[in-house]
């Protein structure tokens, strides 16, 4: 291999170690949030999904800076050409996530908001739909469309209360709200569930950031 200009073997270690640094801070801080996520007693397939992309974006930064200052210290071409596909892959990865985010978000948005807009309150709505939305507010442990629980009027299913482990989660926005039994009688405090665009975003934020477990913090 020929040897590195003078100049530009210090510019590439210099680039080498900011890249391991930060690969080492992503890969801490995702053991900080993937402990603190086992510790809540949380359950959301999201969250280590998200640690799983941030264990492999820090580790593969880290692996590929420690090969890019290998190859210029002892001027090995192989070394040199893996560090640079393995770090502009990482590169295109996280502007993938980003693109992915900025376009599908405000989509997944317009379209869920146009499909049941005029179906508010939703209470009112014919049973297959509210079927089709409990399902989803199950699922992704959310409620309404909008306002939240606002959007089903007079009657709030059981699929907007958060259950007691996980009314200090985020997605549980410790909104108070006097709950009806089937009597139509105020029987218990809730905490609610924030609407469907809000947890679209947080869902796709997982996928859509270069560090997705870090939205826990």
């Amino acid at each position: 291999m020929v040897k590195p200009n003078s100049c530009l073997e210090p510019s590439f270690l210099a680039l080498d170690i900011i890249i391991g640094i930060v690969g080492g801070l992503i890969l801490v801080l995702a053991l900080i949030g993937h402990g603190a996520y086992h510790l809540s007693e949380e359950s959301d397939d999201n969250v280590v999904l998200g640690a799983i992309i941030s264990y492999v974006i820090g580790g593969v930064m880290l692996v590929m800076s420690l090969f890019g200052a290998y190859a210029v210290e002892k001027e090995k071409k192989w070394a040199l050409i893996l560090s640079s596909l393995g770090i502009s892959l990482v590169c295109l990865i996280c502007l993938w996530m980003s693109v992915q985010r900025a376009v599908l978000i405000p989509k997944l948005e317009e379209d869920t908001k146009a499909l049941y807009k005029d179906k508010i309150p939703l209470d009112e709505a014919d049973l297959n739909t509210q079927k089709a939305l409990e399902d989803v507010q199950e699922k992704f442990e959310c409620c309404g469309l909008e306002q939240g629980y606002q959007d089903w009027g007079e009657t709030v299913p059981e699929t907007c209360l958060c259950p007691d482990y996980a009314k200090n989660s985020s997605k549980c926005p410790g909104e108070d709200y006097k709950a009806l039994d089937s009597s139509g009688l105020i029987c218990r405090q809730a905490h609610l569930r924030h609407s469907l665009p809000c947890l679209i975003e947080e869902v796709l934020g997982h996928g859509g950031r270069s560090f997705p477990l870090l939205n826990r913090f």
